[in-house]
């Protein structure tokens, strides 16, 4: 008996740790933009994941929003690295989504999502190339805060 619970503890353990070494990250199957998964996600499913993907969209906007507020206008190499990171997380996100296959009767919905994400990384790219240059950045304070309340605000939709 003790042997037996012995080798099943050992085979859930082995079972545990393959599973959580694997790269569970959406890839297109073809690089012609078509969708990577197969079919369409249910509502629920789809509601879920892409208030996730707005959430943490929405997390880096504010928190590079209270970096600014906070700096007092000063600029250091700490906050262009983070910003950086902050980019290419965003470009993660939307690509990601853009080559999942929305719910039915979604696309539209989808589609004004992807393109406030755009628009969030291209601010996040203007943000960047204004620190880098020493310029002002206080502005983007304002510029980030309503780019998140209107992402926000397309999250809403899938509530419904």
């Amino acid at each position: 008996m003790y042997k037996r619970t012995l080798i099943i503890a050992a085979a859930l353990m082995l079972a545990v740790t393959g599973c959580a070494q694997k790269d569970f990250t959406i890839k297109p199957g073809k690089p012609d933009g078509e969708y990577a998964t197969q079919s369409r996600n249910t509502s629920l499913e789809y509601s879920i994941y892409m208030n996730k993907q707005i959430t943490v969209f929405v997390s880096l906007l504010n928190t590079r929003t209270i970096s600014i507020i906070n700096s007092k206008g000063v600029q250091n190499q700490l906050e262009l690295e983070t910003a950086k990171n902050a980019r290419e997380t965003m470009k993660d996100i939307r690509e990601e989504m853009e080559i999942t296959y929305p719910s039915l009767e979604r696309d539209d919905d989808r589609a004004m999502v992807l393109d406030q994400m755009e628009a969030c990384i291209k601010s996040m790219d203007d943000y960047i190339s204004a620190l880098s240059n020493g310029k002002s950045v206080s502005a983007y304070a304002d510029i980030f805060s309503e780019e998140s309340n209107q992402l926000t605000g397309l999250a809403q939709m899938y509530y419904q």
